[in-house]
């Protein structure tokens, strides 16, 4: 955590109750993607930021994920992030998706 504080990435400190969201958080890391974290009344909101990369602003983006697996999680896209993309919230089911569509 230090030394992506010293990066100058935003890191949140969850509570043992949202363990699976953070695990989520990880899992994003690992397919190229930067994340923020929230945990809200235990449910573990998760906000999703599409890194730089992909030239989308980050505040497009969110991802809410469901006290389940990953394939449980919902990406939703506001209109403006939709017509950038040239995609739709449907297309989207978790975050391997997400990044094989920004890949197209």
């Amino acid at each position: 955590l230090d030394d992506r504080a010293a990066a100058g990435s935003e890191v949140w400190i969850l509570s043992e109750r949202s363990e699976a969201a953070r695990k989520v958080d990880l899992e994003a890391e690992g397919l190229g993607l930067s994340c923020t974290s929230e945990d809200s009344f235990g449910y573990g909101l998760r906000h999703m930021r599409v890194c730089h990369e992909f030239g989308l602003p980050t505040e497009m983006v969110s991802l809410q994920k469901l006290p389940l697996t990953r394939a449980t999680c919902a990406v939703v896209f506001d209109d403006g992030a939709a017509k950038h993309l040239g995609i739709t919230d449907t297309q989207i089911t978790d975050a391997e998706t997400l990044v094989a569509l920004l890949h197209l």
